[in-house]
């Protein structure tokens, strides 16, 4: 799928996966798709070992002390490097100051002020926009276009801004959509991640 709001961040992957780039850090919201683009820079590289691991100093060190193992070309995404604690930035440094030729590294963040400056130096920087409105549909359409058709008129529909969104939206039971359109005193103004936040704390 192609999205607009990609189509920077995806130009740049194709010229850095030209380079054969080892190190990149894709920022972007929460929901703007950053994880579809690691796995779509994978296949730039026709690259078909992927792994996302989270930002914690065990999955990391774990994950690349076997990638040193492997003969094999692979790549592994780091989700939301800003979320993880220091340390695992501190391992994650490691392999980027000794990179091996076969493994490609391939990070998230959705606040880079909350990156380490010093792995913001060591890899390419890509910025993802929020998607668009059409972005989302049609994102929600290939995913299901039966569940798409039917929600897309409702009120339920009306705070969905991202994919996450969508995936969220997409979850709910026959009844909770139900119950959620028949909130009429929700102003369904915000994004559906947090007016289900705000729904459990209600």
């Amino acid at each position: 799928m192609n999205f607009k709001s990609q189509t920077n961040a995806i130009d740049q992957l194709k010229l850095l996966a030209g380079y054969d780039r080892h190190s990149v850090l894709i920022e972007g919201v929460e929901g703007c798709g950053k994880t579809y683009l690691v796995k779509y820079y994978a296949e730039l590289l026709d690259i078909e070992d992927v792994v996302i691991i989270d930002p914690t100093v065990n999955s990391i060190r774990d994950t690349l002390n076997t990638c040193y193992s492997l003969s094999n070309r692979i790549v592994v995404g780091v989700e939301n490097l800003d979320l993880g604690v220091f340390a695992a930035s501190s391992a994650l440094l490691k392999f980027l100051e000794e990179p091996t030729p076969n493994v490609y590294v391939v990070i998230t963040a959705r606040n880079i002020q909350k990156v380490a400056d010093t792995i913001i130096s060591r890899s390419a920087l890509i910025s993802v926009s929020p998607p668009i409105q059409s972005d989302v549909e049609i994102y929600a359409a290939n995913k299901d276009n039966l569940k798409f058709n039917k929600l897309k008129h409702t009120k339920l529909w009306k705070p969905v801004r991202s994919f996450k969104d969508v995936d969220l939206v997409f979850k709910f039971s026959p009844e909770q959509q139900d119950y959620y359109s028949s909130l009429d005193t929700l102003k369904f103004t915000d994004t559906v991640s947090n007016v289900v936040w705000y729904l459990g704390h209600y």
